[in-house]
């Protein structure tokens, strides 16, 4: 059954923990998130020290267990075909009941949500498969950068948008004033 956005995703990590007979410190390892804040999202509800843990955050998790457990390539690729096969029979499935003029029932809607769910964990894995390269990581640089250089949109840096940081970095008046400082 799929979880409700606003609900939180701690029991399902807690589930998660223990069917892979997981610990915290392996939690930790294999996602590279602080163990005091994995051991937030394990704590009881009702702890001070409980953080709710969103979806996203969730399958994030989940991709780093499903993919850096799977020892071998075989295995790896294995794990990810049967996320595709889930997306693509959901898929099927969805186009036969609108072809047929019926009506999409819970049981359909829960396997869009798994799907959708498929998908985060693959766009997490091709994180994985696909790193940064050189360029990339010197252009987010430049912008790190270029926002730091102006105080007064550090404190803004959050609330800028793609498009905002893009053209600070590559089309602004700003950024060839700081080529032009740099010669």
């Amino acid at each position: 059954m799929q979880t409700p956005k606003n609900e939180s995703y701690n029991h399902q990590l807690v589930q998660l923990k223990s069917e892979r007979e997981l610990t915290v410190p392996t939690l930790s390892k294999l996602t590279g998130i602080s163990e005091n804040t994995i051991k937030s999202w394990l704590a009881k509800p009702e702890s001070v020290k409980y953080r709710n843990l969103c979806r996203y955050e969730y399958l994030f998790i989940k991709s780093r267990i499903l993919f850096k457990t799977c020892i071998g390539s075989e295995n790896q690729r294995l794990e990810s075909t049967h996320l595709v096969v889930l997306i693509e029979s959901t898929l099927a499935s969805l186009k036969n009941k609108i072809l047929q003029n019926e009506r999409v029932d819970q049981d359909c809607l829960d396997m869009i949500n798994h799907s959708l769910d498929a998908i985060e964990l693959i766009s997490n894995r091709l994180n994985d498969l696909v790193p940064y390269d050189t360029d990339e990581l010197a252009q987010y640089h430049q912008l790190g950068k270029v926002l730091d250089d102006f105080s007064d949109l550090k404190d803004k840096r959050n609330e800028l948008s793609l498009m905002d940081e893009h053209y600070l970095l590559f089309d602004s008046p700003l950024k060839r004033l700081g080529e032009r400082n740099e010669s």
